[in-house]
């Protein structure tokens, strides 16, 4: 009788999303159970086979989905997962988030949009593509949000709720705060601007973006 037990199951390669690092396609075969991981060779007439190792670790830093790539998209629950993510420019100039719908440009932000960072929900039936910036599940992403710069901060998560002085830092001292209510691609936001320092409160479920602003106290 064969003993099941001792059968190594394995996972092929492209069954993990594309947009994960081989560091986390291990962490993924691990956590599934799996013994191997298979993967088409640069000779398409072969099989390579990854012994997934029982002293695989886990990593101590958040799970990173890089750019897809000049002209390449990500299809949203196949190649990257749906969810909220945290994305963090990893360069100061051309940076681009493009979500498609349909095959068709759904919501387009550039860097005046979001500065430093931005929060988005990625949602299925949708493709993103995105340069200048990794994505992070928002779970992840508590360590990567500072406080010292500009950027964009999910309430009850990143910040506590309360009352926050904001310091501008623009040009001619013109510091804006935008506050949303939701993630999602095009939803609504209020926004201020002001010169020198002004005074506001957040609740927990809302989302502050800083330009030209930081958070004094």
């Amino acid at each position: 009788m064969t003993d099941l037990e001792r059968i190594p199951l394995g996972i092929y390669e492209k069954g993990i999303p594309l947009a994960l690092s081989w560091r986390d396609k291990f962490v993924i075969a691990k956590k599934a159970g799996t013994a191997i991981i298979t993967m088409n060779c640069m000779n398409f007439s072969k099989t390579c086979i990854i012994k997934v190792s029982s002293k695989t670790s886990t990593p101590s830093k958040a799970t990173t989905y890089k750019a897809p790539g000049l002209n390449k998209k990500y299809v949203v629950g196949v190649d990257i997962p749906a969810g909220e993510y945290y994305m963090k420019t990893t360069r100061s100039y051309d940076t681009e988030i493009v979500i498609y719908k349909n095959g068709k440009t759904k919501s387009f932000y550039d860097q005046d949009t979001y500065g430093d960072s931005a929060i988005i929900t990625f949602s299925r039936g949708t493709s993103v593509s995105y340069k200048g910036l990794t994505a992070v599940p928002i779970s992840q992403s508590k360590k990567l949000a500072s406080t010292k710069k500009e950027g964009m901060f999910k309430v009850g998560f990143h910040i506590p709720a309360g009352t926050y002085t904001l310091k501008s830092s623009g040009v001619s001292d013109t510091g804006f705060y935008y506050i949303y209510n939701s993630s999602k691609p095009n939803a609504d936001y209020d926004i201020e601007s002001f010169t020198g320092t002004t005074t506001i409160t957040l609740k927990k479920g809302q989302y502050l973006k800083l330009s030209f602003a930081t958070i004094v106290q």
